[in-house]
């Protein structure tokens, strides 16, 4: 396998939480966590969606309402193939309606990707480039791979994050 940065040249910095914790982190690029025009670094995008992954539990507390979290995903308009067939919800994307994944896909590469099955969350920060609609398909297909081939799925098993 590649690595991640041989994989997507313009990524900068990736997070992946699996089962509550985090499991891999790198930056490139010269690039470190929050810099530039990213107000959120990967890490803490991951831990958006981890929160998100947890029906709006953040570490024990409630931050967001369980009717929000599925609001918020639930699909409200089929934007077609410009926008690579997803649907797309309260600001966030269904990337798979059967799975139910989700993913806030920001204007420059920026994004936080939610796979409940997985139990897996991913942070992207990238270099801006408009309208880019493929980081799915690069987390899908190159990161999440990786990140199983280092960190092999264990028994589903409740963690307080």
């Amino acid at each position: 396998h590649k690595t991640v940065e041989e994989s997507e040249p313009n990524i900068c910095e990736i997070t992946v939480i699996r089962d509550g914790e985090v499991c891999y982190e790198d930056y490139w690029h010269g690039f470190q966590p929050g810099d530039a025009l990213n107000v959120m670094s990967a890490t803490d995008m991951a831990w958006l969606g981890q929160m998100c992954l947890e029906h709006g539990m953040f570490r024990g507390k409630r931050i967001l309402s369980d009717k929000w979290i599925e609001e918020m995903t639930t699909p409200y308009q089929e934007p077609g193939g410009r926008f690579g067939y997803m649907s797309y919800g309260y600001l966030w994307w269904i990337t798979d309606r059967e799975k139910h994944n989700f993913a806030a896909i920001g204007d420059g590469g920026n994004v936080i990707y939610v796979n409940p099955e997985k139990k897996t969350v991913v942070g992207v920060a990238g270099i801006f480039q408009p309208r880019i609609f493929d980081r799915v398909e690069f987390i899908e297909q190159k990161v999440l791979p990786i990140v199983s081939g280092r960190f092999p799925e264990q028994k589903p098993h409740h963690r307080t994050v």
